[in-house]
């Protein structure tokens, strides 16, 4: 069924057929087309508006997902489409794109006429027309297609096995279930596994600290809450189905991540950390950087790759990270404040000495990245999984890792750790030359005690 071909094949109804994936439908990427403004300003007496169903024929009929969006289905064909079937054309064009998957995929599926199929326009012109196609298999749990697909052409890595690509796939069928929720009803295995999924995750997590569930305990209490308040309330509407199709596609993703039932599976988040933090290997600058921040980047390097190994987001584990971060980045604002106050005060009663100057200058800097760090990372900036998510892929380095970032991370600490040092030096030096300057006594009284503050806050 699958092989390494091209993606897309022309037919001879001069169809371009191009396949997909449910989770590559542009749903949230669509432009936004009713912000426009009224046509008509006059309605006449006594206008009945046709109902739903009146507008469709040839066997459609449309619905409304729990989001907002439209999709329509063809309850003979089993075709799910987004296109606007409400255009002669259109329809025309779907009909004839089943006809010819069908007969493509009937030679090894006999029953491929009895698949549900999501067919999608993407273009059509009076001489061609492309369009976009998945067949979903509901009893193995994942989308097919007639012809030849090379994985990579849809954004997914290679596989070691048929196991493998069904643990890949799976995510893709509960996506699909979401998306097109509405004309059906989940079975109430899947139901009731789920629910058992989450009391276990609510457990792992209270009882192990390397848990690889994606939610912590409370999450797993608040959803658990919601589906047994479906189940309860005997509803049976599209919300429910892709309330439970959402969070079962992400179940499915991590453990798919996590290699769940599959030959050596991630049975603990820090499984294959070693081997993970030394693929990520420093460039030459970093490595120069690393030792003039004095190896401190390293700490926090070691961190952030552990919340990230196996390129998994826990997000509570993150935010634990983060609520830290925030804290010392405000200590060491308030301590670089410190230092600038003291080496501002020498400055004035003795005088812009180099060391003085220079210390006066990496505090104010210590100051200004440490309040710039804390406010870029907020917590309403990283409030959830997907928002960690892309902003690690965002600063990532390909051969580095998320050293860049350690050593970002670092930047307000190292530079007041120098401003300290070259203040206990100014001191050191002034009181030699000026012990009988009581001002420069009292300012000098000050230093050493703001010194050793910083420095025992950091080593």
């Amino acid at each position: 069924m699958i092989s390494h071909k091209p993606q897309s094949v022309i037919l001879p109804l001069d169809i371009v057929f191009k396949t997909t994936l449910p989770s590559l439908i542009p749903r949230y990427d669509r432009e936004v087309s009713n912000c426009v403004g009224p046509r008509t300003d006059f309605v006449a007496p006594n206008t009945r508006l046709p109902t739903r169903s009146e507008h469709i024929d040839g066997g459609w009929v449309a619905f409304t997902n729990p989001e907002g969006d439209c999709y329509s289905l063809h309850k003979e064909r089993h075709i799910l489409t987004y296109s606007n079937i409400r255009v002669p054309s259109t329809r025309q064009k779907l009909i004839s794109a089943h006809n010819c998957l069908v007969e493509l995929g009937r030679a090894k599926d006999p029953q491929i006429a009895e698949r549900e199929v999501y067919i999608h326009i993407l273009t059509e012109t009076p001489t061609s027309t492309q369009a976009e196609y998945y067949f979903m298999d509901s009893s193995a749990m994942h989308p097919f297609w007639v012809h030849g697909v090379r994985m990579q052409d849809l954004g997914l890595s290679g596989f070691e096995s048929t196991d493998h690509l069904q643990a890949t796939l799976i995510p893709e069928f509960w996506t699909h279930i979401e998306y097109f929720a509405v004309h059906r009803k989940l079975e109430k295995s899947w139901e009731n596994e789920l629910i058992a999924i989450f009391r276990h995750g609510c457990t792992d997590d209270m009882t192990s600290f390397g848990s690889t569930f994606p939610y912590g305990a409370q999450e797993c209490r608040e959803h658990l809450q919601t589906l047994e308040g479906f189940i309860a309330s005997g509803d049976y509407s599209g919300y429910r189905t892709a309330t439970f199709a959402r969070l079962w596609a992400s179940i499915t993703r991590v453990r798919q991540i996590n290699g769940y039932g599959l030959p050596g599976p991630r049975l603990d988040r820090n499984q294959g950390l070693v081997e993970f933090q030394k693929s990520q290997q420093p460039t030459v600058i970093l490595r120069i950087l690393d030792a003039l921040f004095l190896r401190l980047p390293r700490s926090k390097f070691d961190r952030i790759t552990e919340l990230w190994n196996g390129r998994v987001v826990f997000q509570r584990h993150w935010h634990v990270y983060f609520d830290e971060q925030r804290s010392e980045w405000l200590r060491v604002a308030v301590l670089s404040s410190a230092l600038f106050i003291v080496g501002t005060g020498i400055i004035v009663v003795d005088g812009p000495k180099p060391l003085v100057v220079a210390s006066a200058s990496l505090a104010s800097a210590s100051v200004i990245s440490a309040l710039s760090l804390h406010e870029s990372h907020s917590r309403s900036r990283f409030n959830t999984a997907s928002d960690i998510s892309s902003w690690i892929m965002s600063v990532e380095s390909f051969r580095s890792g998320l050293l860049p970032i350690a050593v970002k991370f670092t930047l307000p600490q190292i530079t007041a750790l120098y401003s300290a040092f070259f203040l206990l030096f100014a001191l050191l030096t002034l009181i030699n030359q000026r012990a009988a300057n009581p001002a420069l006594l009292s300012l000098a009284s000050l230093g050493p005690a703001t010194v050793a503050i910083i420095i025992s806050a950091f080593l």
